[in-house]
């Protein structure tokens, strides 16, 4: 089975049906065959939401996420399916922020290690909606205000003035929905 998560690597903030599903992919030109992706990292491994099989939540399930990914393995009596996943053969995603990849370091190996505190975080992914996903931190390197999708109109890491996601350290990590979310 041929596994894949291809976001349309070109946001449009102008949509005048946001906020849309954070799980849609054909309404905003992305691809995917894997249905509980949200977008994909910048090494090509897919990002989920905050669950996993099904509406079980990651952080009440105790899952132990290496690098916030883990492999799901075939589950119970269910007989193996070409796709990936419960049924299917394992594969590895990420449900939380994959701090071992270089967009997190910053933000972890302290400042006397050549980290950059205050600088905007950098780009960990694109959502399947086409914007950037970007780690933690925002300019001058404080926490971000984000909108209830979990982005925000502002300066990324190369200084242009873009609709983007932050990480978070807390659910749903990524986004909570496709912005941006212009809602009173």
């Amino acid at each position: 089975a041929v596994v894949s998560t291809q976001s349309t690597g070109v946001g449009n903030p102008t949509r005048s049906d946001r906020p849309g599903d954070m799980y849609d992919a054909e309404t905003v030109g992305g691809e995917k065959t894997i249905g509980p992706s949200t977008g994909v990292a910048i090494n090509g491994i897919g990002v989920q939401g905050p669950n996993d099989a099904g509406d079980v939540s990651i952080d009440e399930a105790g899952i132990q996420l290496t690098c916030g990914g883990h492999v799901t393995p075939p589950l119970g009596n269910i007989p193996p399916g070409p796709e990936p996943g419960p049924a299917g053969p394992p594969m590895y995603h990420f449900h939380k922020s994959p701090e071992c990849l270089e967009p997190f370091l910053n933000a972890s190996i302290g400042a006397e290690h050549g980290a950059k505190p205050f600088n905007h975080g950098q780009l960990m992914g694109w959502a399947m909606d086409g914007f950037g996903i970007y780690s933690y931190q925002d300019v001058g390197g404080a926490a971000p205000i984000v909108d209830e999708c979990g982005g925000h109109f502002g300066p990324t890491d190369t200084g242009e003035v873009v609709y983007h996601y932050h990480s978070r350290t807390y659910v749903p990590y990524h986004l909570a929905c496709q912005g941006p979310s212009l809602r009173d």
